[in-house]
């Protein structure tokens, strides 16, 4: 007998392919062009789409791989603990990554190997702009090899570095540049000396001896090899599928999550490891993570974060004091352990502070508290997944955390997953033995930048440690991306009534991702209907402002303004869609409805240009990244919480879930 598999419309979903266009679309742009050719993807009647100013689509570094690591240039760099693999002494070398730099003429340092800038033996590899914006190779304060190539801004590079090693007098370093997927060429001059790199240390992306002169850009491949030997191995492609994914929202003035007493709570004398992914929006001073109360008064077990630490807390002492202050929209994981009678917390699969020691007798009859304190009072603000408690050890030296979940086994015994649909408000236990998680508050999913965006991962073992805001991250959501520099940059597309709706009956969908660079003007337009500046029959979306930094829809001369609730952060992706349903507006950010209005006001575009990225009216131009950008006319594809489309053929890993229906 045949058998037959068929997919059900939840899987589609849950797959969340490539978005085909259909007959509702009036426009698509994917972005995915090559430098000032746009495309528009849509099928009844493409239009021919202008690129002005330096408007421009760039690729991604890798095909078929859009995440890489991305490094603001004021604060951000990766530090990796001394490793004897990295003191390349005499022998032969190699240092290999590509790069695109997001600024011009300016010091950046890319690797720093120094203890202090003034060591002879030791390397740093960095742009300088003494000479134009040339790679360098650099000893000490030195230039060894500075390149012929004037690096520009948003163009996709390979570097390779090659040291021979051998006897005196014979050694020799090389530098390698590619430009885009070209072949290698000798960059500068050859270094000739008797090379001896002793030490051991190395970061990315910022001076080693002090913070500063920061890499500001993308960085992905990078490898070290010793010998012939790979000691370093880091791929820049930790984020799994999206640069958008689910996780609980808390808004820190009432939100938490309980969980009944339970004997599963009553670790005795014995191990435990409280752990999960941790984004703070706002640090409400002090606030609980976890938290279980000790008989009439004080603390059981918890972990709390007061003034500039995190405390592991038993028996209301405190066991574990970490010095911690989390960057506000940063993911870390966190990990709370005690093993025998040590206890640990480690953040990032890294050990903060010392190891304390506990020999408390964890029990009690009182309820699991998450984002709370029992009372309740003290309330987390921002959004948490993979909350999973477990009663061994997990965890006792430095590791990787799991960037696809865990996996269960009889000593989970409570694992929250938080991968529900944008808005859900009940939460499952997926642990062998299933509680029942108890919403508090406005506590609910809420789609944002995916929590698996701040881990650094290396292959060969060792654990890279993000500061300030580094992170692996989406350069594009397909394989290309369109940039506007604010300051000229824009699209335009001749007159079209396709655009034109009724304003009682009209039905329009305009959505994109945006993604900011720097808020440099009023009003930046994302997309302008109907004028170069606010006229009867107009529409417009702004984002990314220097007012109140949130998402502003404009009709009819500008005299109605409805916007978001969420503020933009700088460098961080948000999926926008604007939908009117004949006299009814809505607006969503990240697939959350966050504002909605009644407006009957047409929009004409009959004889007007549309524009995108920018007007050149009051010089309004986004400084960021477009991508995705789609205007349907006579559907409303959104009217209530949703999640936010993608650009992949390849599953979605930890974010839908799938429903396969089989048929015999």
């Amino acid at each position: 007998m045949k058998k037959f598999l068929a997919i059900g419309l939840a899987a589609l979903l849950a797959i969340g392919a490539t978005i085909v266009p259909d007959e509702f679309d009036k426009l698509f742009l994917r972005c995915n062009g090559t430098t000032t050719t746009f495309v528009d993807s849509s099928t009844a009647n493409p239009k021919t789409i202008t690129a002005n100013g330096n408007a421009t689509q760039i690729p991604v570094l890798e095909a078929g791989k859009p995440q890489a690591m991305f490094f603001n240039g004021t604060t951000d760099y990766v530090d990796i603990a001394n490793s004897a693999d990295f003191a390349f002494g005499v022998g032969a070398f190699e240092i290999e990554f590509s790069f695109m730099t997001n600024k011009a003429a300016t010091a950046q340092t890319i690797i720093d190997n120094r203890t202090a800038t003034a060591d002879t033996d030791a390397w740093l590899v960095n742009i300088i702009n003494s000479s134009g914006n040339k790679l360098c190779f650099t000893t000490a304060t030195t230039a060894r090899i500075t390149g012929t190539t004037t690096l520009a801004i948003n163009t996709k590079y390979r570097c390779k570095i090659v040291g021979n090693g051998g006897a005196n007098g014979a050694r020799t370093v090389i530098m390698y540049l590619a430009v885009g997927d070209g072949d290698y060429a000798q960059e500068g001059s050859t270094y000739t000396a008797d090379y001896n790199f002793a030490k051991q240390t190395l970061r990315i992306g910022s001076v080693k001896a002090t913070a500063g002169t920061y890499y500001n850009g993308w960085l992905k491949n990078l490898t070290l090899k010793k010998a012939g030997t790979t000691v370093l191995d880091m791929r820049g492609n930790t984020p799994a599928t999206s640069p958008l994914g689910p996780a609980i929202a808390f808004d820190g003035t009432g939100d938490y999550l309980t969980v009944a007493d339970h004997a599963d709570w009553d670790f005795g004398t014995g191990d435990f490891t409280m752990e999960g992914w941790f984004n703070w929006t706002t640090l409400n001073n002090p606030h609980y993570l976890f938290q279980r109360k000790y008989g009439p008064s004080g603390n059981l077990c918890d972990l709390q974060y007061s003034s500039g630490a995190l405390y592991l807390t038993l028996l209301n002492n405190n066991r574990v004091i970490s010095t911690f202050t989390p960057t506000l929209n940063v993911w870390y994981h966190i990990a709370a352990v005690r093993s025998g009678t040590n206890a640990y917390i480690f953040i990032n699969g890294v050990q903060i502070g010392s190891t304390g020691t506990s020999s408390d007798n964890v029990v009690e009859t009182t309820a699991l508290n998450i984002g709370s304190t029992y009372v309740p009072n003290y309330y987390f603000a921002g959004s948490m997944r993979e909350i999973r408690v477990s009663n061994i050890a997990r965890y006792t030296s430095a590791f990787t955390p799991s960037q696809t979940g865990f996996t269960v086994d009889a000593n989970t015994k409570l694992y929250i997953k938080g991968n529900e649909d944008n808005g859900v408000t009940t939460f499952v236990d997926s642990s062998t033995s299933p509680k029942t998680v108890t919403t508090n508050g406005d506590t609910k999913i809420k789609y944002t930048e995916d929590y698996r965006s701040c881990i650094f991962k290396d292959e060969t073992g060792k654990f890279p440690y993000p500061v300030g805001s580094a992170k692996v991250d989406f350069m594009a959501i397909g394989s290309g991306v369109g940039y506007f520099d604010g300051t000229g940059d824009y699209l335009s597309i001749g007159a079209s009534d396709d655009f034109s709706i009724d304003g009682a009956t009209g039905i329009l969908t305009v959505e994109m991702y945006v993604r900011v660079k720097a808020k440099t003007h009023t009003y930046p337009r994302l997309i302008q209907l109907g004028a170069d500046n606010w006229t009867s029959g107009d529409f417009a979306i702004t984002a990314g402002n220097n007012l109140d930094s949130k998402i502003h829809t404009h009709m009819n001369t500008g005299a109605f303004d409805f916007s978001s609730t969420t503020i933009l952060i700088n460098n961080t992706w948000y999926h926008v869609s604007f939908v009117k349903n004949g006299s009814s507006l809505y607006l969503f950010v990240n697939g959350s409805l966050e504002n909605t209005a009644t407006n009957t006001s047409s929009i004409n575009t009959s004889s007007k240009t549309v524009y995108v990225g920018g007007i050149t009216k009051d010089s309004q131009y986004l400084n960021g990244l477009l991508d995705n950008i789609r205007i349907s006319k006579g559907v409303a594809r959104y009217t209530a919480t949703f999640n936010p489309p993608d650009d992949y053929s390849a599953p979605r890993i930890g974010k839908r879930k799938t429903n396969w229906f089989f048929f015999f």
